[in-house]
């Protein structure tokens, strides 16, 4: 395949360098432009065709990199506001369980319920299964 390949991009090339060979004459050939806009004397330049015709592939070429650059700019800057978002929502998820683990001033206050009422103190529960698992925010196309 690598042999089809190469012999392949040397035919390629043999018959562009065939084209510029045979049209070598057409291509020397200079062209004159005039521009006259009616407020000074008109300008006029000559310049030869092959001159024009690569200063027409370059202009061609910049202007599909600019217009294919175009989403990729795009799409980064939805990334980066996706990236804020998340991290404000993980703050303020953060904010939330800080504020839901901090006994309210309110309650801290309040006299301790007779003895008589009271539950014995055990130790706390070591069970994984009982304690709280931290949500994880979903991302954009998950259900």
């Amino acid at each position: 395949m690598k042999l089809f390949k190469l012999v392949l991009t040397l035919l390629v090339l043999g018959f562009v360098g065939l084209f510029g060979w045979q049209n070598l004459s057409a291509f020397k050939q200079t062209v004159s432009f005039t521009l006259n806009i009616y407020l000074r004397e008109p300008q006029s330049w000559e310049y030869p065709i092959y001159v024009i015709l690569l200063v027409a592939a370059m202009l061609g070429l910049f202007a599909g990199l600019l217009l294919m650059l175009k989403p990729y700019f795009k799409v980064r800057r939805q990334l980066i506001q996706e990236r804020q978002e998340k991290d404000q929502l993980l703050a303020a998820q953060e904010a939330a369980k800080a504020q839901k683990q901090a006994p309210p001033a309110a309650e801290s206050r309040e006299e301790p319920a007779p003895a008589s009422h009271a539950e014995p103190a055990t130790a706390p529960s070591a069970d994984p299964a009982t304690e709280e698992q931290p949500v994880e925010p979903r991302k954009a196309g998950q259900e």
